[in-house]
């Protein structure tokens, strides 16, 4: 079954992963055998999980690509599939996530973290050390220029 897919990014401290098309693919699966492997498609699931849970095939089919139910249609969903809703959907902590309140890892400043865990001061001494490195570079591209230009001229 596999951990599930994170559908989107967020910047919140946890996230939800889905299992949602493992289980669709599923059920697609069981049907096909009940018929002989013909007659059945996506569509079909699409509308009896709608048609349980009392929203549109349109959100089911979100549900698989982007968006996260709310409780009541989860529930609805997981009654559908007769598993629990934490197989469908697990909580699971964002790995992009930058806590706002972690300490400054420049030396020993303790101060709290503003961006890319750094205080506002360290900050803004990188982002400066980092400007005046990319305007050394635009200068020697234009003096490379220059010469090729004067040298081509001639």
């Amino acid at each position: 079954m596999g951990e599930g897919k994170v559908l989107y990014k967020s910047d919140e401290k946890f996230v939800i992963a889905s299992n949602f098309d493992y289980y669709v693919k599923k059920e697609l699966e069981r049907r096909k055998k009940m018929n002989g492997g013909k007659g059945v498609i996506f569509a079909d699931v699409y509308e009896d999980i709608a048609n349980c849970a009392g929203i549109t095939t349109g959100a089911v089919q979100s549900m698989r690509n982007k968006s996260n139910p709310s409780l009541t249609v989860s529930v609805a969903i997981a009654e559908y599939f007769k598993v629990e809703v934490s197989d469908i959907w697990k909580v699971v902590p964002n790995l992009d996530y930058v806590d706002m309140r972690g300490k400054c890892t420049e030396g020993k400043c303790n101060r709290g973290a503003f961006s890319k865990n750094l205080c506002f001061k360290h900050y803004n001494i990188v982002k400066r050390r980092n400007e005046k490195e990319q305007l050394e570079e635009l200068k020697w591209i234009m003096l490379r220029k220059k010469w090729n230009y004067w040298t081509w001229k001639k």
